[in-house]
């Protein structure tokens, strides 16, 4: 916990100071300490993802990062000084359960960061990606290697930039201290606009959903800004009727960033984003802004899988890295299925029958799954839908965005945007309705905040999920509390040598799930994967020149094709 302490402290110098320049690039004057912050965390995003299309992101970036931190620290000392004793101010106006609130959502954050990691994609390709990263950068034709390195979200790209791999394996905590800025946004803003109108604003209840939002914080899931920074955005929207501009192109900022970082939220962050530049006439603003991103992405893209409009089809490069067009077909049959794969004949089933079956799964896919119809019935039978025009567009676009990822692939992960907006909003609306205490919305607060530590102690996974990989307890150790477990929960275990071709790579051993890589030397992935390709598209990975840093392109192959192990 200490040292999640110390790394989270040097986030927070060098995004406010990132923060700070780029308010003065768009001479922004009232933006608060959180949302600073958050535009720190997204310009040095930015920055990091250029610098790995040269470069490893390694201690030479990292000491850059650093003297660069400190020297814009130095630079708008005043204005850093200015924030930090407003924001001092706005936190001792918090009532004393507010206050308890701040400090038992850092204890329990920190002790969440510190235990090993629950998300079985941070065991089959977060740590990898961010391994490559550090170590080479952006390499050509990755996703020839493992698919889903082709992905590396600019999120794990921010986390490789600030993981301290040259020191440690187990710094990968950027998501515990995006958590603790946005619950600090979110009280804020409840506590101002309560002592205004003596309503509940749903932005405060967002924090009772902290049994969920905490299993995200101890991986660096891509998932988790989009739903954090998505609701600060849908925030700013609702909003948008009385505040300044700076404000909106804030919202704009929010929106096309997490598209940035997650794809899947494009058709609702797009959507809002027009609303956004139609009202305010900020175009040049929202196309700026649009550009640097969208170009960093489509780049991105076509140096990882050969597809500039990766995970689509269209657009693909004449080089010889591009992902062969069945390699991406499959993948994207398997994400599009994902739900479905153990269902008999699922590829008969119509978009209707889908739904009946999606609807009836049990542990906790079926709790978000039947939540999620639920809240879009109800929510239209509260006062803010039927009075405030914002929150009938808001509502519209979430059952949009809702609808396309049921089509496309009906996971919960890429819905939960919409859950947790449309749950916080339906919980204030009851609580307005039975004029509850103040008193008692706020201790939930602190229930929150301690009940993601009872989580760790008292809860059977096993009544959740059906996957063994999910249901095992997190192990508490008294060591924690001044180091956090290693990035891999399965850390201990070993990795075995093997051959194809050119390429020599390695593979866990044994091996504890079907797509698992853990925290295994480069290049790592899983031997299950190359011979999954090699007998259902006949392709095998293979290096471009000696060099891993050349990157991957895949070769056809006959069916006589055999692994040798080393």
């Amino acid at each position: 916990m200490l040292l999640i302490l110390f790394s989270w402290l040097f986030f927070f110098c060098c995004f406010l100071g990132t923060g700070i320049a780029i308010e003065r690039i768009f001479r922004w004057r009232t933006t608060p300490l959180p949302l600073t912050m958050v535009l720190g965390m997204m310009a040095q995003t930015a920055v990091l993802c250029l610098l790995a299309f040269a470069i490893p992101l390694g201690i030479e970036v990292f000491l850059g990062n650093l003297a660069l931190s400190a020297f814009l620290l130095f630079r708008f000392s005043t204005t850093a000084q200015a924030k930090w004793r407003d924001f001092i101010s706005q936190c001792k106006q918090l009532p004393k359960l507010g206050k308890l609130s701040l400090f038992v959502l850092l204890v329990a954050a920190l002790f969440k960061s510190a235990l090993a990691p629950l998300i079985l994609d941070n065991e089959s390709y977060y740590i990898q990606t961010i391994k490559w990263i550090n170590e080479y950068g952006f390499v050509p034709g990755l996703a020839n290697f493992n698919v889903s390195f082709g992905q590396s979200s600019p999120w794990q790209v921010l986390q490789a930039g600030f993981n301290f791999h040259f020191w440690t394996n187990r710094l990968n905590d950027i998501n515990g201290f995006l958590l603790l800025v946005c619950s600090v946004y979110f009280l804020l803003e409840f506590e101002k606009r309560f002592r205004d109108s003596k309503r509940f604003h749903w932005i405060g209840a967002l924090l009772f959903f902290n049994a969920l939002t905490f299993q995200f914080i101890n991986a660096p899931s891509p998932d988790f800004p989009v739903m954090l920074l998505g609701q600060i955005a849908l925030f700013l929207f609702l909003n948008s009727e009385n505040q300044l501009n700076e404000q909106s192109k804030m919202a704009i900022i929010l929106l096309i960033f997490i598209t940035f970082v997650k794809i899947t939220v494009a058709p609702l962050s797009a959507t809002l984003v027009v609303l956004l530049v139609l009202k305010n006439k900020n175009f040049g603003f929202a196309a700026t802004v649009g550009s640097c991103f969208g170009l960093i992405w489509l780049a991105k893209n076509a140096l990882l899988t050969g597809f500039p409009f990766y995970p689509f089809a269209f657009g693909g490069l004449n080089v010889n890295w591009r992902m062969p067009d069945g390699l991406l077909q499959f993948i994207n049959r398997m994400i599009s299925d994902h739900e479905f794969l153990a269902i008999p004949n699922y590829q008969t089933l119509s978009l209707g029958e889908k739904f009946v079956v999606w609807i009836q799964f049990s542990g906790i896919d079926g709790f978000f799954n039947k939540g999620i119809v639920l809240l879009f019935l109800i929510t239209p039978f509260t006062l803010e839908f039927r009075t405030i025009r914002n929150y009938r567009i808001a509502y519209l676009f979430a059952l949009v965005h809702f609808t396309i990822v049921f089509v496309n692939s009906p996971q919960f992960r890429f819905f939960l945007i919409d859950f947790l907006f449309l749950s916080a909003w339906l919980l204030t609306a009851v609580c307005n309705k039975i004029k509850l205490q103040p008193q008692l919305f706020r201790l939930g607060y602190v229930f929150s905040a301690v009940c993601p530590i009872a989580i760790a102690f008292l809860i059977d996974f096993k009544s959740f999920t059906a996957n063994e990989h999910m249901q095992k307890s997190e192990q508490i150790h008294v060591q924690q509390l001044v180091i956090p477990e290693p990035n891999s929960k399965y850390y201990e275990v070993g990795f075995e040598r093997f051959s194809e071709g050119n390429l020599n790579y390695y593979s866990p051993k044994p091996n504890f799930f079907y797509y698992g890589t853990g925290d295994g030397p480069l290049p790592c992935t899983n031997v299950n994967i190359i011979e999954l390709f090699k007998q259902q598209l006949n392709i095998i990975p293979q290096l471009r020149t000696n060099e891993l840093k050349d990157g991957f392109y895949s070769k056809e192959i006959g069916r006589t094709s055999t692994n040798e192990q080393q």
